[in-house]
Formats: structure tokens, C-alpha cells, sequence
């Protein structure tokens, strides 16, 4: 159920985007206090307001993830590793960034790499591979990867 100020809320968050306030964990502390939610609930208004818009989906269906196992194998493409018992198809640029669920994004991950990653960019060591028809998409993942 949603809070009877959510709206307030929302409104609140974009004006201190669109202002340029940085939003860092104290700042969504004392929202979530004003406001009577989670810092959770913050950080969500933040990414709906921040998210570049696309029209590509960031869901990765059945068909597209057994494609990149076969792609990637049971390999890291972060940290190379084999021995894993988890693998996960990962986001290079997380949905969270305008990631997109298509197979020049996805990669074969570690359980470690992905919690480890969160929602930033690193380098996978396929790059090169997964964007060969791709170079603007790997423009895009080097240049992010490089700012943070």
C-alpha cells in the first residue's frame, strides 16, 4: 500500500534532482524520516527520476539467458573464476543505469562479482566479443566504467 504522502514525496525528490542536490545516505535518511518510509522507497524515486528512458525492456527472458550460458559458460567474465557453485546472467550496465536485456549487455557473472558490482559498471573480460557489432554499446560501457 502506498503512503499518503507519496506524491509529496516524489515531488520532493525531483526538485532536489532537478536542483542538483547530491543524494547521498544522509540525505535519504532524513527523506525517509520526513516522509515515514524506507530509505528504500527514496533510493526507488531517485532511480524512477534518473533513469535514462528507453524503450528496450531490462528483462532477461529464458531463451536470451540459456544464449548466454552457452556464450559465456560456467565463467566469470569479471573475475574469470570456474569453481563457482552460483552463476547469474548480469546486466554490464544495470537496468538501475539504462541497461538494456540484450545479449551485447549481458554476461555470465560470479555470485561474489555480481554483489560485489552492484549498480556499477565494470569491464567484462568478453568485451570485445559480446560488442563486435556493437562499438557505440561498448563506447558506452567503457566511458561509464571509466567515470566511476
Amino acid at each position: 500500500m502506498a503512503h499518503a504522502n507519496i506524491y509529496e514525496r516524489q515531488t520532493h525528490v525531483r526538485q532536489l534532482l532537478e536542483a542538483g542536490q547530491k543524494m547521498d545516505a544522509k540525505l535519504k535518511k532524513e527523506l525517509a524520516e520526513k516522509y515515514a518510509c524506507s530509505i528504500s522507497a527514496i533510493f526507488a524515486d531517485i532511480v524512477a527520476f534518473t533513469r535514462p528512458s528507453t524503450r528496450e525492456s531490462a528483462f532477461v527472458t529464458p531463451s536470451l539467458k540459456q544464449k548466454i550460458y552457452n556464450r559465456d559458460g560456467n565463467t566469470c567474465q569479471y573475475c574469470m573464476s570456474s569453481t563457482s557453485r552460483i552463476y547469474i546472467i548480469e546486466h554490464v550496465i544495470p537496468a538501475a543505469l539504462g541497461g538494456i536485456a540484450k545479449e551485447y549487455n549481458l554476461v555470465v557473472a560470479c555470485n561474489d562479482c555480481n554483489s560485489k558490482k552492484g549498480r556499477s559498471v565494470w569491464i567484462p573480460e568478453n568485451l570485445e566479443r559480446i560488442t563486435a557489432y556493437h562499438k557505440e554499446w561498448r563506447m558506452k560501457i567503457l566511458a561509464m566504467a571509466e567515470s566511476e
